[in-house]
């Protein structure tokens, strides 16, 4: 628990620190980071209050946390010191001596300075999974990564030259592929799945109940019914026009449980109906991030 809580406040300051969240800016509530992250709420709410005590956060009861005016002044190189500590106290504890811990940090530097600053991108085309995948990432590596929508990117393909490394998800590796005449730099493809939590809730109903979709894009609702098909539902039938009310009702009249994405939920509001909405979380998966910190190992 203290390494997950530990981990979380540390990203939160990186992003403040790096202006990713400037001051006043409304961080998720705790049950969307939790589900984000796939940790317990517990842990992020350990973790906002941290914050809070640190005065990185300002935390509104019944509004939510937002990033205080006064982590403007802290010292925006704390983390790197903190870590800079760590390191020299573990070597000291392991008998290490000042000389040899000197020159590991001189060979380091030189190899990081003699190198371009690495920048690295994800691409995706929904705002709230790419937002969602760059925290996850940022999170459980930890590195900066910027986020760029597909559809800006397949307009301004220059955007890319800006970063020695992009990844997306397979859904759109082709798209960015097609790309490579002018973006020569390296392209990494990942999986981003329904979590095992969302798979249990999905599969405890019987393979012949009539199963609904409702996705705020058409690529999550291929994805989603590809999911369902998968284990084995064939009663399946789905919706991505979430402004039409009726054709939800429609969804919804004719299963038996609904399934949707996070970022579709919110147009169910108001459609009544007493079917169960099982809420999809995605997570990228542990041998993608493995794949991406070899291949960051490796520029």
């Amino acid at each position: 628990m203290a390494t997950n809580t530990t981990s979380v406040k540390e990203a939160i300051k990186d992003l403040i620190v790096k202006n990713r969240w400037s001051v006043g800016t409304r961080l998720p509530s705790i049950r969307e980071l939790s589900d984000q992250l796939q940790i317990n709420k517990s842990t992020v709410h350990t973790a906002y209050k941290l914050l809070e005590e640190e005065h990185w956060i300002t935390i509104k009861h019944g509004d939510g946390a937002y990033v205080a005016s006064c982590s403007e002044e802290l010292d925006q190189d704390e983390s790197i010191w903190d870590g800079v500590r760590r390191y020299v106290t573990t070597a000291r504890l392991m008998g290490r001596s000042m000389e040899e811990v000197q020159q590991t940090f001189a060979g380091a530097i030189g190899d990081v300075y003699r190198k371009p600053l690495m920048r690295i991108a994800f691409v995706e085309c929904s705002p709230y999974d790419l937002e969602g995948i760059c925290n996850e990432l940022r999170v459980k590596l930890p590195i900066e990564v910027t986020p760029l929508l597909v559809d800006d990117v397949l307009q301004k393909p220059e955007l890319l030259s800006e970063f020695s490394l992009v990844c997306t998800t397979y859904y759109h590796i082709q798209e960015l592929l097609s790309l490579q005449a002018q973006y020569p730099g390296k392209i990494l493809a990942m999986h981003h799945l329904p979590n095992a939590k969302s798979v249990s809730e999905v599969t405890a109903y019987s393979k012949s109940a009539r199963v609904g979709l409702v996705a705020s894009n058409q690529q999550t609702l291929s994805l989603l019914r590809g999911f369902l098909l998968m284990y084995g539902y064939t009663h399946v039938q789905g919706v991505c026009d979430l402004d039409d009310p009726h054709a939800l009702e429609q969804v919804f009249a004719a299963s038996d449980v609904v399934v949707a994405n996070y970022a579709a939920v919110s147009a169910l509001h108001g459609i009544a109906c007493a079917v169960p909405v099982i809420t999809i979380q995605f997570h990228v998966d542990e041998d993608s991030i493995e794949h991406l910190r070899s291949t960051l190992a490796a520029l």
